[in-house]
């Protein structure tokens, strides 16, 4: 399809197809999801009052995890970042304080759109000052951690903005979050998740930024591998953590795939204009127009990416990845030993990557085992 959106779904898993709201009796279930921005105050509303509502009325999840891109931004002042969080939390505000919602809480994290602005850490910090404190020195509330009984949760700060001022895995504190998920690990925590905005192997427009940080360059040669090494030397540490999963935004789409055991869930569509997942195969496979043209121009970086993009390649960093462009949000539950998700979503209006159709409900798109 040259201009259309892709839509890639699966069928259900039968154990997990039923109501969002038939919660298991021992199970404890969170939602991921990212990128709301839009034109509503920094905002898309409508997208993301929809997603909530649906969070709140439905999920039956205790918290929420939202890391990054919650507004537009951009070369905002102090005061017009500001005013956007605020906005943001006021669409978000079923989910913070109401304790007949589940007692949910929302956990969010700085994204790209947030630190373009002016003071936008400032910004944040004002309008966020509960998170918790423990992240590195320098990023105290930028990063951070907690546990919610056996299971531990960690943010990171992806954007650069943190003492080091590198942006994507060169950035990372990767001692602090050794030391962190040692210290969880000797507490009891069985799960760990890891949060951060920026993808750690990149799945639709953004294979030239994200962790790897390749660049843009008109020609393809003399790169810098360095933020590909510091990607790895990141996953690597998640895998030898066991880590059951690596929850992302910024590309505007909803994706999952394992790589070296450790999932990576892209959570990127609560409102930000939707993107498709990478097109591939190139002429031969049929692409036309603006696929072929997105392809030729990515096919370096899925080379420098090691992505199979030859004759029954994906073009993606593993073989079992599946990929949406629809709104949503994933739903994971942790019970005993095991881990699912599910993604909870909506199609967009025909030929609009912002909107949805009047009256849409969320329905039940995709579900996966993680462990």
């Amino acid at each position: 399809m040259a201009a259309a959106l892709v839509l890639l779904l699966a069928p259900p898993c039968p154990a997990l197809a039923a109501s969002a709201s038939t919660a298991s009796a021992q199970g404890f279930r969170f939602v991921g999801f990212s990128d709301s921005r839009g034109r509503d105050r920094g905002v898309n509303d409508a997208v993301l009052s929809l997603l909530a509502a649906h969070i709140k009325d439905a999920s039956g999840a205790e918290l929420v995890v939202f890391p990054g891109d919650m507004v537009s931004g951009g070369g905002a002042s102090f005061l017009g970042i500001r005013d956007q969080l605020a906005h943001w939390r006021e669409v978000m505000e079923p989910l913070y304080n109401d304790e007949r919602f589940f007692g949910a809480r929302v956990y969010p994290g700085l994204g790209n759109h947030e630190v373009w602005g002016t003071d936008g850490e400032k910004a944040f910090l004002e309008v966020f000052p509960k998170l918790p404190g423990n992240g590195p020195k320098g990023s105290e509330g930028l990063a951070y951690s907690f546990d919610r009984g056996t299971v531990h949760f960690v943010m990171l700060d992806t954007t650069g903005s943190g003492p080091g001022g590198k942006q994507g895995a060169a950035g990372l504190p990767l001692d602090w979050l050794r030391s962190d998920l040692k210290a969880a690990r000797e507490r009891g925590a069985e799960h760990v998740f890891v949060f951060g905005h920026d993808p750690a192997f990149p799945v639709a427009s953004h294979v030239a930024g994200s962790l790897p940080q390749l660049g843009r360059k008109r020609l393809f040669r003399g790169y810098d591998l360095s933020g590909v090494k510091a990607r790895d030397a990141f996953w690597k540490l998640l895998a030898e953590f066991k880590v059951a999963a690596y929850v992302c935004g910024h590309e505007h789409l909803n994706a999952i795939e394992s790589i070296d055991g450790v999932f990576q869930v892209v959570a990127g569509a609560a409102g930000a204009p939707l993107y498709r997942p990478n097109p591939c195969g190139g002429a031969e496979a049929g692409l036309v127009g603006k696929d072929l043209e997105d392809f030729e121009k990515r096919s370096p970086y899925y080379d420098l990416l090691g992505y199979p993009s030859g004759k029954g390649g994906n073009c993606q960093a593993s073989p079992d990845f599946w990929g949406a462009s629809v709104f949503g949000y994933f739903l994971f539950e942790v019970a005993g030993g095991s881990v699912t998700v599910q993604l909870w979503g909506v199609e967009p209006k025909p030929d609009s990557r912002t909107e949805v159709p009047e009256g849409a409900s969320v329905r039940l798109l995709y579900s996966r085992t993680l462990r």
